[in-house]
Formats: structure tokens, sequence, C-alpha cells
């Protein structure tokens, strides 16, 4: 088994980009050993379970693939494990099964899954995946005929060889062909079936090329077996397919597939767990058999004895609230005082001591362990005088998040460990957008995780044995608050919010630090990038434009209320960082603030006392002004003056913390930012105008001179009836509004557009000019 290729290649690639919610992987006790030297497999326990099996004597040896979905379910019956060689290098067979055209096949592997879960010598700690996939089957095949030409075998209760010979019963056997990358070293396995058989004759298959590299002693054998060329596709590939015939006097046949070497072990014993597919009454053959002569030489194969023998296996996971539950397997032989150990990749560890029940399992809490919980890689070890064992961690919670809302928790863990690809990226960003609602109302604080090997050397951590005790409750889980799948949403998004904003502090210092050791020339690249990278930015932006949509939604849909400040705060920490992250140009992320503050201000008003949002108001509105007044662009200053009389801010204030680096280095020199928010507070508006120019009118002052707002059509009209010695009428009118109050004719098109854009407007009918001076007055 290679955790490596099914990551990259089956999970990554196809299972979960192809929306697969719940994901097991069950795998024999030495294959699952040999994956715990994988320290790149980052996503088990957190995209998918993998469970370890074991038998007293045997292997656990089935080759099968079960999907489930809304069209119908497949079942894969093959020789491949799951590894690259298994999925293509190799020269393998498998059976492809639709539920839709063989359901008999379905309730048959449902029967074999419950026989297994009989078996008194089967070692399984998480048998879960049993029952879910027998009952998957189970409904795919209800209803259906016994399948009579083709259907599965497996020894879990009678061996194959048995059912082979009961397949050709009271039927003269032609002959024995077999294709197997194993045999005994005496043949006995191939002797004895052909002796059951009463076959005339047996046949070795080879691939050409290879033919000294089979492992069939044929100089051991009797002088009725040959040897024959199988023709493949690709002869130079290693053989692992499982392959036998048996050709009856009618010309009929039997083939077998799947798992089951030429082996006494696997094809004569129901020591192992196997599975094929036996196919009768069809062709004598389905593969091109060549004679050649038989080979002087053969391979010998080096076996260790199968089985769990002396060794123990582990299993465990960490449920809700950071509860550790592991079953150490034989029980009661498990029980007793173990020394336990859990590490991430990177070298961080803590351990304590664990007693083990005669059931085989033990439950802690673990107290202070923040990193271990959304660790990658996690891994659990034990040991006891010279006895030991290890497992990977199961990370319940986030398993079951996947499955209740198909979070893509391998993206956003990558994300998080800046790791992630840009269909990692993409991924979380459509997330977020789907989970806007669970989005925390409370202001959110940037909380450091625990520290990486990147920052201290490995150590082990110590923390005191009381904060380790193990509850006097029988299962820790069993009283834990109920484990509502809302709630484990929001506790996600509050911590990877949290991770967020760490994130974006620690991404910005090295993107300042990136400023300061440059050269100091500040034109903007000429190069336009590669077509990848056009498209690659073509599909960043489009995602975060959707995500901006759906922000400002639910932003306006909950204008005034905390729960608007807290998505305005979630929305620029989650643009920001992926910009940062984008390398996006100064000019992308400039137009990103304003917009971010016009519709923070048009949604949000300045909190009684200064938080999160406030602070990342001032900044922006300092950061935004200072360009302004660096590039000498005046008319930006009274863009910005007009969002802050919308947020309520009417003087500066005494400080301004810019804690996003990223952002001030925007920044072309190094300004007093204040001095820049006061030149902002002293830009006119259009706003401040409309209410100088209806208190100048009502109290019947002149007007000041140079202002824009009397350069307009209405404004200059205005003036004039002004200037005959005429009042004019004037009234207060909220934007909005369809019908004149005086009137009662409905606005015109351009009357709404001026009203909206300069707070002032006349109605032609009844030439009444209405001022909008909602939110002047502070």
């Amino acid at each position: 088994m290679s955790l490596s290729f099914f990551e990259a290649h089956l999970l990554r690639r196809g299972l979960k980009q192809n929306g697969c919610r719940e994901i097991w992987v069950a795998a024999d006790i030495d294959g699952y050993a040999q994956s715990l030297a994988e320290r790149q497999a980052l996503s088990v326990g957190q995209d998918y379970r993998l469970v370890p099996i074991s038998l007293r004597n045997g292997v656990f040896h089935p080759k099968c693939v079960y999907l489930h979905g809304a069209d119908g379910d497949v079942l894969i019956v093959g020789s491949g494990n799951l590894t690259f060689g298994g999925y293509g290098k190799n020269v393998e067979v498998a059976e492809v099964f639709h539920s839709k055209e063989h359901p008999a096949i379905f309730v048959q592997f449902a029967d074999f899954l419950r026989a297994l879960k009989k078996r008194s010598d089967l070692f399984c700690p998480d048998d879960a995946w049993i029952s879910l996939f027998a009952n998957h089957a189970d409904r795919s095949g209800v209803g259906a005929p016994a399948g009579a030409s083709v259907r599965l075998v497996h020894c879990v209760e009678a061996p194959v060889d048995e059912q082979l010979v009961a397949a050709v019963a009271r039927t003269a056997v032609e002959e024995l062909r077999v294709l197997s990358p194993y045999y005994d070293a005496d043949a006995g396995a191939v002797r004895l079936l052909t002796a059951r058989l009463g076959s005339r004759k047996t046949t070795i298959g080879l691939l050409a090329g290879q033919e000294e590299q089979s492992a069939y002693p044929f100089k051991r054998s009797a002088n009725q077996v040959s040897a024959a060329l199988v023709v493949v596709d690709e002869p130079a590939r290693r053989l692992h397919a499982k392959w036998i015939e048996i050709e009856v006097a009618d010309k009929g046949g039997v083939t077998l597939t799947g798992s089951i070497n030429a082996t006494t072990q696997s094809l004569c014993t129901t020591k192992n767990i196997e599975l094929g597919v036996l196919r009768t009454g069809e062709a004598p053959t389905w593969l091109r058999w060549t004679k050649t002569k038989i080979p002087a030489r053969h391979v010998i194969h080096e076996r260790s004895l199968p089985g769990i023998g002396s060794r123990f296996m582990l299993h465990a996971k960490i449920l809700e609230l950071g509860v550790l539950r592991a079953t150490v397997l034989p029980a009661p032989k498990s029980e007793g005082t173990w020394r336990v150990t859990l590490s991430q990749v990177n070298g961080d560890s803590i351990s304590f001591s664990a007693e083990v029940d005669a059931s085989g399992v033990f439950e802690i809490r673990l107290e202070k362990t923040e990193g271990f919980d959304f660790a990658s890689g996690l891994q659990l070890s034990i040991e006891r005088n010279d006895e030991s064992a290890r497992a990977w961690v199961q990370n319940e919670w986030l398993l079951e998040l996947a499955r209740a809302r198909n979070v893509p928790t391998g993206s956003i863990l990558r994300f998080l460990r800046g790791e992630s690809a840009e269909d990692d990226d993409l991924s979380v960003l459509e997330f977020l957008s789907s989970c806007l609602d669970d989005l925390p109302s409370a202001r959110v604080e940037a909380t450091a995780p625990t520290k990486t090997a990147e920052h201290e050397p490995t150590k082990e951590q110590r923390i005191a044995i009381e904060e380790l005790a193990p509850h006097a409750t029988a299962s820790i889980a069993a009283n834990l608050p109920g484990d509502r799948k809302e709630n484990r949403i929001q506790q996600l998004l509050q911590r990877l919010l949290g991770r967020f904003e760490f994130d974006l502090a620690k991404s910005s210092e090295a993107h300042a630090g990136a400023d300061a050791a440059s050269d100091g020339d500040s034109e903007e690249s000429t190069d336009d990038g590669s077509p990848d990278d056009k498209r690659s930015s073509a599909r960043f932006e489009r995602a975060i434009d959707r995500f901006r949509g759906f922000v400002r939604e639910r932003i306006q849909a909950l204008a005034g209320s905390s729960k608007a400040r807290g998505l305005c705060n979630v929305w620029f920490v989650v643009e920001t960082l992926f910009r940062s992250r984008q390398q996006d140009s100064a000019m992308d992320m400039r137009g990103f603030l304003r917009h971010w503050l016009i519709e923070t201000a048009r949604t949000c008003r300045l909190a009684r006392a200064t938080d999160i949002l406030d602070e990342r108001v001032f900044a922006i509105t300092g950061v935004l002004a200072a360009i302004a007044i660096h590039e000498k662009n005046e008319s930006e200053l009274v863009g910005i003056h007009e969002a802050l009389e919308d947020y309520g801010i009417s003087a500066v204030p005494s400080a301004i913390r810019c804690r996003e680096v990223a952002v001030s280095s925007l920044l072309p020199t190094a300004p007093d930012i204040l001095t820049a928010f006061a030149r902002v507070l002293g830009a006119p508006t259009r706003r401040s105008e409309a209410k100088a120019v209806y208190d100048a009118v009502k109290s019947r002052q002149p007007f000041a001179k140079n202002m824009a707002l009397l350069q307009t059509s209405d404004g200059r009209q205005l003036a004039e009836i002004r200037r005959s010695g005429s009042s004019p009428k004037v009234r207060e009118l909220q934007r909005g509004a369809s019908v004149c109050p005086m009137c009662y004719k409905g606005f015109s098109r351009q009357f709404q557009v001026s009203l909206e854009r300069l707070r002032f407007a006349q109605c032609v009918p009844c030439e009444t000019f209405y001022f909008d001076l909602d939110h002047i007055s502070r």
C-alpha cells in the first residue's frame, strides 16, 4: 500500500474532486505498518479513514473498490494493490460491475462482508466500514435474482479450490491454465488443484522476455505441466495478475480472477481473506496462450510468516473536544500500562502514560494541545518493555465535518501550511462562500498557533499529568455535548479564521521584509506572464469575485448588525490573505481596499468601544489617503471622506494601529498616517456641501464661494432663484423615494441618479429642490 500514490492520484484528483464525502481504506497490518514510514501522507486521518486488519495466521488480501453514489454503485474486484504498480505499472486484472447491470454481485458482496465480520480470527479495531458498505450493497442488489454465470468467490468460509472443483462437477476437465506472480516452492497448490479437477494437462502462463522471472518450479513438476506465453499489451511490465482458467470437455470454461495467488495459503485454505470473480459457461479462454519451452530457471520468493503473530495492532482517533481514543489488539493481552507518544510530522510531540483496559481500549482527554488536533500526518506510538505499536491518528472531528458538509479539509490544511496548490485555494474560497451564515459575528482575534519546527528545534513537550487524567466515566466521548454538525462547522470556521489572521500577519511580515530588501525601484514589471499564469489569475479573480459577491449580499442583508461587522472582518482577512499569497499588484490591492472601505462604511457604523473593524477602517483610510496625497489625487480624498461620514467618523483618532503590514507596504513613502487622516476629514464632500447649501437657504444666508454643488445644472438654477430675490422650495428626502411628496408625480431616473450621487436634485413638475441629508450630522 502506498498512501502517497493514493493521495496524489486517487484522492485529490479523483475522489475529492468529484465530491466524495466518506472514504475508507482497509489494509492488512503489514501494508499498514509500511505506510507509517510515508511522512508525506498528509491527508490520512483527515480526508479518509485508514483501518489496519490482521488475521491470526493469514493475510487480509482482497483487492477491491466500492463506490457508492446517487446514480448507482460500482464494485471493482481485481489483483492490484493500492500502489502505482497496482493501478497501471504492473500487468493486473480487474473486473468492474455496476449495480444496475449486475445487482446480484452486490448481494454477494454484502454476504462476503457479513461473513468477514463473523471471523473469530480477524482483528479489526474499527469495523464500522463493514456494516456501512454491506448496507450499501444490499440496497443496490435488492430483489436481484441469483447470479449464475458470474459470481463472487471468497475463502472466508470455504477454500477457493473447493469452489472451483464444485463449479466443474460432473464435467471432464481438459486443461488447467494458471497465470500468477506467486507459487509454492514445490508447486503444491497447482498440483493439488490439478488432481482434484482431474485435469489432463496444466499450463503455466509466462510473459515474453520474463520467462525466467516466473516463480513456478517447473523442474519439480510432473511432465504434463507445460509453459505458454500470455499476450499482453506491454510484456515488459511486472506480472501481478492472478488468473485461472479451466477448460472443460464441451469447450466451455471457467475463469477465476481477483486476489487469489496460486499458493496453498491463498487457494487451498481459509487462513487468508481473498476475493475473486468466477465466470462459468463462457468461452474456454479470454487470453491468448502461445506454447513455449520450459524456462531453465525460476525465481524463489522469500516468505515471512503471515498473521499478527506476537505483534500488537494499534488504532487511534481524536474525537471532539480533544478526546484521544485508542484500541490495542489483541486484547486482553494488551491490558496494562503503556507509555504513549503523540507526534507530528515536524517532530513536536507529547508523551504520557495510559491504562489499557481488558477490552484493549484507553481514552484520555488531551488538554493544551493546540496544533495537534489540526496537524496532518499525526501518529501515535505506544511501548511497554520490549513491546510496541504505532498508528496513524484518525481525526474524527474533521472526518465527520467532511461528511456533513463536504468540507475540503485537505485543501484547508494545505492552505494553512502554505503548501496549497491553486485548486486548494479555490476549494477554500468556495467552502467559505458556502458557510457565510455560519461565520462568527464576534470580533476575530489573531491567535498564534503552536510553533512548529521551522521556528524552534524538535523537542518533547511535557505537560502536567493531571491535565491528561482520564475521566472517571466509562467513556469520555459518551459524556461530551451533542456533536451537532453545525457547531462543528462554526468551531472550524472560528479556528480557521483565527489562523487566517495569524497567517496574514506572518505573510505580511515576510512581504514587508522583501520590500525592505529590494532596490527601491517602484516601477511595476512589464512582464505579462505566461498563458498559464494568465489562466491561473483569471480563475482566481473569478473565485474571489464569487466570494465577494456572496459576502456583500449577506452584509447588505444584515446591515447594522454585529453579524455584518463580523462578515466585513472575514471579507477583509480572506481577500487580503489570498491576494497577498497570489502576489497581486499594488493597483489590484488598492482597488480591493477602496471597495472594502466603501462597502463596510455603507453597512456598518463606528462601535462605541473601538474594535478590530474600527481599527481596520482607520488604518485603510490612512493608507489610501497617504497614497492619494502622494499622487496629488485630491478627488480620492473626497470619496474616502464620504465613506467615513457613512461610518460615523468625524474626528481624527488618537492613534491608528496598522496591523496589516502587507497593506501598509503599499505606501510609497512613510508619511504620518494621522496627518493623512486629518487631510481626509478636511476634504469637502457632497454631503457637507448639500448640508451647507440647505442651511444657507433655510437661514437666508449667502452661499459659500466655489461650491461644486452650485456648478451643476440644478445648483445653478437654485442660485439663480436666490439672486432673483425669490425663495426656492427646499425639502429633505432620503434616497430610495420614487414619488414626489409635494406633487405626487413619479421621480425620473435622472432625478434618482442625481440624488444618489450629489445628495441634491430638483423635481421639475413642482420645482421643489430635495436634499438627502441622512448621516451628515453625527
